[in-house]
């Protein structure tokens, strides 16, 4: 860390800041191909094993229908019982590309990564705040 008080809360900010972006980075995917796409609601059809890698490696398979036909997409999320795995969801994909759609929200829960992330945002943006204030009353 620097030794710098300004410094340290400019790297605290921007460390909460790459957090924040991590754990946003999924939840606003969805969201610009929700907005840039079409999008379908989509049925559990069957599970199988991810990638082999054995019965407690469970993933979905999800069947919807677009204006170009039926597709099917995998589920990225691995569960450890057929019973966990959602029996619907939704499903976007740019223009014209249905074969490419993605299943939404497929991903762990990321709300306590964004709190951290901006929890340790203000904690930057007080020691900064509080370092210029008392470098200021010094001169």
């Amino acid at each position: 860390m620097p030794e710098s008080r300004i410094e340290q809360g400019i790297a605290l900010f921007l460390i909460g800041l790459a957090i924040l972006i991590a754990g946003a980075f999924d939840p606003m995917r969805d969201l610009i191909w929700q907005l840039n796409g079409n999008s379908a609601n989509a049925t559990l059809v069957e599970t199988q094993q991810y990638r082999n890698s054995g019965p407690k490696r469970l993933i979905g398979i999800y069947k919807f229908t677009s204006s170009d036909g039926t597709f099917k997409v995998n589920g990225k999320s691995i569960y450890d019982e057929k019973s966990k795995i959602p029996k619907d969801g939704k499903v976007a994909w740019h223009l014209g590309e249905p074969f490419k759609a993605r299943l939404l929200g497929d991903y762990p829960n990321r709300t306590p990564t964004i709190i951290i992330g901006i929890l340790i945002m203000i904690g930057g943006g007080y020691i900064f705040l509080k370092a210029k204030k008392s470098k200021g009353t010094n001169k």
